[in-house]
């Protein structure tokens, strides 16, 4: 008996070694994903008594994850500020990859009857893989469902079901289900799998009334559950399904091929290269009384895998789609290891080296050197992108009145920091381009993401208009507004710089006129903008970025100047300032509020010396982007080196003085005109 406690306590103590592992990568990827401030934004407004709502003018359900928002919005009504909901909401998903452990572990040793050194492996490949750690404290609902997903799946793994059961499954799933909508897929798949069991059992004869009872303990609770949240939909947002199917789902072949890239990057990183999937086919045939336990995970694994294609798979990186399946898949492969019967010292090896491939895999793909690296690149990608949002969100925070709109791509951080209504420009957020997209013929999509209308976003005339990728159109939905005139004269790059200094970025500004702009279809080369931003791509190659930029100046729209002051930029590098003094005067020609153009003459005339006509230039660049602290350092530099020139200061402290008169609180004006 004494051994038996003892045997027991080992039992229980080597599970908090994938936990301890688990923990460890969780604080090397501490950070927020962008997507989640979508949900705090959503939560925010519920708890400011709007409703779940993204803009206070329109009802949309831009989430998907419905009951995640109610859970956050549940801490904020016990009062809990948002310096603490968002912590709370990555703790939760830490809680909940703990308990996915510790529940794959306990289930497969006490309920599956798998050997403690085998459930410790499946725990072990859990843990050490890093799609895993990273989503779970990510502060999305990714964790959550996780759990939610093993524990009803779990459950129907369990070889006698009764009705106390089938009820606990079908609860479980609804759970589920509320929380992101592939948890009804999995509930009708175990729905179907059931009642295929009870009529193909040959060990037990069921009677067809016990078959429909059975039927009806899986349906009953769950619909219960769920079908309030879609009662509530069709009322509150007039739609049966959230507004995020309309904008990410279509069915083409296109979707297809980009969800078959994405399951086999995954089989490439995590997957041996699809001998992950081979292993259990391989045990099948061996051991055909495996069956039954194979056919119940694989009913539930496919049919995921066959929907994570047909939607195309996931616009994150790291495998997020995935994650729900991970404790499946590697119960699945590792009780086909065990069912091969290796020899031990071989079971040993394989499956030390499976740990070794799953934590530093050097197959991961082209430019990584393995899991880890790969996963750390786009952990600091994020972070990047999301410490830029909420930077510019601040900013246009403080630079927008309460009742202007603003329009971006990317719609997270930026939108929580900046307390605005916002047109979200792929229509994630906004019924009208969800449902209403515009289909440019030539303009090819590159995210997966690929809902736009250019001109429903126009007339809306919002104050900034911001790309991720800064001045560089990137997605289909920012290309397709350079097709339109009122987008191309009506707005223009507007460079700022937070006060310390240490970030510039550019973002698309309405000048007075744009509402007079008409929107209209001209005959444009809808490839231009495809090409421009192509270019760009190709900057710091100076040879092929000039000739790409004279390509898009062949088509380009004679309203654009940006591809003559690239052209210019590449000859003042250079140093063939004539060529580049040329190509600068067209662009401003074409376009006046050109800031490439402005910078490039203002250091060309700077460095000839040529003083009254560089300060001209620099102090129209001060005026036209105020809040960018290039201008400002140039005209510094002109005074500093014509100090005795009486005029020159008097002309630069009268450029200050202008621009303090409209902005008041201009830090770099502030500290430049105590100097002059």
């Amino acid at each position: 008996m004494v051994q038996a406690k003892r045997q027991k306590i080992v039992t229980y103590s080597l599970v908090f070694l994938p936990i301890i592992i688990f923990i460890i990568l969780v604080s090397q990827f501490n950070f927020i994903q962008d997507d989640s401030f979508i949900t705090y934004r959503y939560v925010r407004n519920i708890l400011r008594g709007y409703g779940p709502i993204f803009n206070t003018t329109e009802r949309v359900e831009g989430y998907t994850n419905f009951l995640w928002v109610m859970i956050l919005s549940l801490f904020g009504k016990l009062g809990l500020s948002f310096s603490e909901i968002i912590p709370v909401s990555q703790l939760l998903g830490v809680v909940c990859g703990v308990c996915t452990i510790a529940l794959v572990y306990f289930f497969s040793v006490y309920y599956l009857k798998i050997e403690v050194m085998w459930s410790l492996l499946v725990v072990l490949l859990l843990s050490l893989n890093y799609s895993f750690a990273y989503w779970a404290v990510s502060g999305m609902e990714t964790g959550l469902f996780t759990v939610l997903i093993t524990l009803g799946v779990f459950m129907f793994l369990k070889k006698e079901q009764n009705m106390r059961s089938l009820l606990t499954i079908s609860l479980i799933l609804g759970i589920a289900s509320l929380t992101r909508p592939e948890g009804t897929l999995v509930w009708f798949m175990i729905a179907i799998n059931a009642v295929l069991i009870d009529i193909f059992n040959k060990q037990e004869r069921r009677m067809p009334q016990q078959i429909v009872l059975n039927l009806l303990y899986l349906v009953v609770p769950y619909v219960i559950m769920v079908a309030p949240l879609f009662i509530f939909r069709i009322f509150y947002f007039h739609s049966l399904l959230p507004n995020t199917f309309y904008a990410k789902t279509s069915f083409n072949i296109e979707y297809v091929k980009t969800g078959l890239a994405y399951v086999w990057k995954f089989m490439q990183a995590y997957g041996l290269w699809g001998i992950i999937i081979i292993v259990p086919l391989v045990a099948l045939f061996r051991r055909s009384t495996w069956r039954f336990f194979y056919h119940k995970l694989w009913f539930v694994i496919i049919p995921y895998i066959l929907y994570i294609i047909a939607v195309g798979g996931d616009t994150l990186q790291v495998f997020r789609f995935f994650v729900p399946l991970l404790p499946l898949v590697y119960l699945l492969f590792v009780e086909g290891i065990r069912h091969i019967k290796m020899k031990p010292a071989l079971s040993f090896i394989f499956g030390f080296i499976l740990v070794y491939y799953t934590a530093l895999n050097p197959l991961t793909g082209p430019g990584y050197k393995n899991n880890w690296d790969y996963t750390k690149y786009w952990w600091r990608l994020e972070q990047g992108l999301v410490g830029k949002m909420s930077i510019t969100g601040t900013w246009l925070n403080q630079n927008m009145d309460k009742d202007e709109w603003f329009a971006a791509s990317t719609i997270g951080a930026i939108s929580f920091y900046c307390d605005r209504n916002m047109i979200d420009l792929l229509g994630l957020a906004d019924t009208t381009i969800a449902r209403h997209p515009e289909d440019i013929s030539g303009l090819a999509p590159s995210w997966r993401e690929r809902n736009y209308n250019s001109a429903y976003v126009l007339s809306k005339l919002p104050e900034y208009i911001y790309f991720s990728t800064g001045i560089k159109p990137s997605a289909a939905a920012e290309r397709a507004l350079f097709l339109r005139k009122r987008f191309r004269v009506g707005y223009y790059p507007y460079f700022f710089t937070v006060p310390d200094g240490r970030f510039t970025e550019s973002i698309y500004k309405r000048k007075p006129n744009a509402y007079s702009i008409p929107i209209i279809e001209e005959e444009v080369d809808p490839s231009f903008p495809t090409r421009y931003r192509d270019a760009i791509g190709t900057r710091h190659n100076q040879e092929l970025a000039l000739k790409k930029f004279v390509e898009v100046i062949e088509i380009a729209p004679e309203d654009f100047g940006y591809a003559h002051a690239w052209v210019g930029r590449i000859y003042e590098q250079q140093g063939e300032l004539s060529r580049a003094e040329q190509y600068y005067h067209i662009a401003l020609e074409r376009d006046s509020s050109c800031i490439y153009a402005w910078e490039g003459l203002s250091r060309i005339y700077l460095e000839r010396q040529v003083t009254q006509v560089a300060l001209d230039y620099i102090a129209e660049l001060i005026l036209v982007v105020p809040d960018y602290i290039y201008g400002y350092t140039l005209l510094y530099q002109l005074v500093d080196k014509n100090r005795d020139n009486a005029a020159i200061k008097e002309k630069a402290r009268q450029t200050i003085v202008q621009v303090l008169r409209e902005k008041p609180n201009n830090r770099f004006a502030k500290e430049l005109i105590r100097i002059f």
